[in-house]
């Protein structure tokens, strides 16, 4: 009996290897006839505008969107400075360090650090007075795009609901307009945390047509890595698996806010 386990643990062990090298010959093969033109293709042109709520954000969950859009005129404009935990001047320095290796200059890169818009995973923000707020930011740099959380915010954060609520709600402002707002597509857990894995996954339960996979190569991964380094403040245990396993420091799949 013991014998007959064992036969049938090898095989499962076999089988799962086998699936495992056949996934990451996928993601070897995608990333290699990917490139960051085809993003900005689908995309459209610049200049961009990529809103978060917090420090850390921007190379947690955005990462491969960054990284794809590098030297294309990206702008970063986060709301709060994450003093959540009273560090909110050292979390400042960090999305500057953060940013410059994601390729963004410091002039591209604003912290708002709004009172009325605390670090606070339990609050939801003002969305009226948010929207305001970020559109006289948007006048400033007159985006074609701007990119930021879908209605779920990736992790449940209420803070990062309330920038899709902000956004959804100027983009029905401004119909006319030919600005274009994309969210970032919220994912199970599975999937959030089966790493470069979920590319696999994401090309074959593409749920719309006009969603845009934008997919890191080994190089960009590892950039991305550097850059969430630079968040020491945060840089606990729990995120250092977080970049290991987490499909959002390697794919992004984006699509319109409506």
């Amino acid at each position: 009996m013991r014998n007959k386990y064992t036969m049938i643990l090898s095989i499962f062990a076999f089988l799962s290897i086998v699936v495992l090298c056949c996934l990451l010959c996928i993601y070897f093969i995608l990333t290699a006839f990917a490139s960051s033109s085809d993003v900005v293709v689908r995309l459209g042109g610049g200049p961009y505008v990529l809103v978060v709520a917090h420090p850390d954000d921007e190379c947690m969950f955005f990462a491969p969107t960054a990284l794809s859009l590098r030297g294309r005129n990206l702008h970063v404009l986060c709301v709060s400075s994450g003093d959540f935990d009273g560090l909110g001047d050292v979390r400042k320095i960090e999305i500057m360090k953060s940013c410059q290796c994601l390729g963004i200059s410091r002039d591209h890169v604003t912290v708002m650090d709004d009172k009325q818009f605390p670090d606070d995973p339990n609050m939801l923000w003002d969305t009226n007075l948010l929207a305001e707020k970020i559109d006289i930011y948007l006048e400033k740099i007159r985006p074609k795009v701007i990119i930021t959380f879908d209605r779920h915010g990736v992790s449940g954060h209420l803070n990062h609901i309330s920038l899709f609520n902000a956004i959804q709600m100027l983009v029905k402002r401004n119909t006319g307009k030919s600005l274009i707002a994309l969210q970032l597509l919220t994912v199970n857990r599975l999937r959030k945390y089966i790493g470069v894995l979920d590319i696999c996954v994401s090309y074959l339960w593409r749920q719309q047509s006009d969603m845009v996979e934008v997919i890191s190569s080994w190089q960009q991964y590892w950039t991305a890595v550097q850059a969430m380094k630079q968040h020491r403040s945060q840089f606990a245990w729990f995120r250092q698996l977080y970049v290991v396993f987490s499909r959002y420091m390697a794919v992004n799949t984006l699509h319109r806010i409506s």
